[in-house]
């Protein structure tokens, strides 16, 4: 008899594949509303941190956020509802529509739709209400973008790459040096109100807000912009009076910061005090001429505009000149233009009541009562929230001396403002007022 040892193979293990799992489980997530939001905030915040820096590439980072926003109205569209009826939202879209009827009475209709074209930044709330959860990021992306260009204002001082100062010796960054200086005045009451409560951040964050405050310290004296002056320096002290009046355990922090900001000042001194006083000395020259009814200088110019702009709203102080107008005002010869040009009245005010007349001005007023109201009443919602209205006190300032709603840059600035503001609450989000 014979006996066979059968050896039995085991049977191969079946590995299962997994990848057609995985590359399914990818495409859900790609068409799930997870990944369009993911994709909305990434959109946002490249906007944001474009929006100091490049014009054509802030436009395209906004049209892909909006395409994104439009995507998921299927899932966020109940949320508008509430949105749409905010007080603050009526009076800007009541804003932007009397823009648009004042073209009808213009005598330059073309300039009128060119300016039109900058309202489309009051979009904004719209396309970020979906991750206001998210606004301390945002913010983060837009100092980000703040700090860039006080590096390429840093490029143009060293002259490297073939960068240089204009013609006045100011530091422009990649826009107008005024424009510059009203983002690094924002920088600056953001990174400030960060250091103010250094207790709840890391070490790291805090070194991020000292570099940050400084470089926009010397930003914003570097761009040569007075108005921005005026309103850093408005801004910045009735802000950290009130911060210290109304949270009296946070006075050791604002003196602390205080001395921050004044040392700055004193270390950027030798280098952009000699720019402070050629830009003061010329205010001084200016104003001589002026008095010799010679106003073909900078400053002559402006004042030039203020008196049209007064004198035009005494003459149409219900419509006004309709929106473009304003540039048919003009006298070529006192300011010494030798033709005609798309020009505004270098003020916010003064060009609403010359363009848009008494509903315009008032339009605008509201906007920005109704959005400071907001900033303190939210201070506390996050954690940049305080410096919200140190930023929209500083912007409203430095509007007395430019039109900054003709321009979808420091438009832009407001309507990112006016999202922050907003008094409606997502749900689960608390509201805490500085005033309490």
């Amino acid at each position: 008899m014979i006996l066979v040892d059968v050896v039995q193979t085991p049977a191969r293990e079946v590995v299962p594949d997994n990848t057609s799992t995985v590359c399914r489980t990818w495409t859900e997530w790609l068409l799930s509303d997870a990944s369009a939001q993911c994709m909305q905030l990434n959109y946002a915040v490249a906007y944001l941190f474009l929006l100091p820096l490049d014009h054509m590439l802030r436009d395209l980072a906004w049209i892909l956020l909006a395409a994104c926003a439009i995507v998921r109205l299927r899932v966020t569209w109940r949320g508008y509802r509430c949105l749409a009826c905010d007080p603050l939202i009526v009076v800007l879209g009541l804003w932007s529509l009397w823009h648009g009827i004042s073209i009808l009475w213009s005598p330059h209709w073309s300039w009128g739709v060119d300016e039109w074209t900058s309202y489309r930044t009051l979009l904004l709330p719209f396309l970020l209400w979906p991750i206001r959860r998210q606004a301390d990021l945002l913010v983060a992306g837009l100092l980000a973008g703040i700090f860039l260009a006080n590096a390429v204002q840093l490029i143009q001082y060293l002259h490297w790459f073939g960068m240089t100062p204009n013609f006045e010796g100011r530091l422009h960054g990649l826009l107008h040096p005024t424009q510059t200086g009203v983002f690094c005045l924002a920088a600056i009451s953001w990174h400030t109100v960060g250091l103010i409560q250094f207790r709840s951040i890391r070490r790291s964050h805090l070194l991020l807000s000292c570099l940050g405050l400084c470089a926009a310290i010397a930003g914003l004296i570097s761009t040569g912009s007075r108005g921005p002056w005026i309103g850093g320096i408005c801004s910045l002290s009735l802000g950290l009076l009130l911060i210290t009046w109304c949270r009296p355990c946070s006075r050791k922090s604002v003196l602390t910061v205080t001395a921050i900001i004044l040392l700055s000042l004193a270390a950027t001194w030798p280098w952009c005090g000699p720019l402070v006083s050629l830009r003061l000395e010329n205010v001084r020259k200016d104003l001589q001429r002026m008095a010799a009814r010679d106003f073909t200088t900078d400053n002559g110019r402006r004042l030039a505009f203020w008196e049209t702009a007064c004198k035009v709203f005494v003459r149409q102080p219900l419509l006004g000149t309709g929106a473009g107008g304003f540039s048919q005002e003009i006298d070529l010869d006192k300011v010494g233009y030798d033709r005609r040009e798309h020009s505004h009245a270098h003020s916010t005010y003064l060009h609403e009541l010359a363009s848009k007349g008494a509903p315009g001005a008032f339009l605008l007023l509201a906007s920005l009562g109704l959005c400071m109201k907001y900033c303190l009443t939210n201070s506390s919602r996050w954690f940049y929230g305080m410096g919200t209205p140190m930023v929209l006190g500083g912007w409203a300032v430095s509007g007395t001396f430019d039109t900054f709603q003709l321009s979808a840059t420091t438009f832009g600035l407001f309507s990112f403002i006016a999202t922050l503001a907003l008094s409606m609450q997502l749900p689960g989000e608390r509201q805490q007022s500085l005033m309490t």
